[in-house]
């Protein structure tokens, strides 16, 4: 019998989004666009405040590969 699978393997650089202006505003952008994914009809908007009292990391991919046997 064959086995299913399904895998991605990458590398890339992480940075974690801090305090400053521009980090606050992407870290909004970013918490937003998660609880839309899990959430579509939320309507919560983030508030500077929360966005400080978590940690937002981004990826930057620079490979990125994948392969499957269904």
């Amino acid at each position: 019998s064959t086995m299913k699978y399904e895998s991605v393997c990458g590398n890339g650089k992480v940075t974690i989004l801090g305090e400053g202006k521009k980090d606050l505003e992407e870290k909004l952008e970013a918490l937003g666009l998660i609880t839309r994914h899990f959430s579509p009809e939320s309507k919560h908007k983030f508030t500077e405040r929360e966005a400080s009292s978590v940690a937002v990391y981004r990826l930057d991919v620079n490979e990125i590969s994948g392969k499957a046997n269904l």
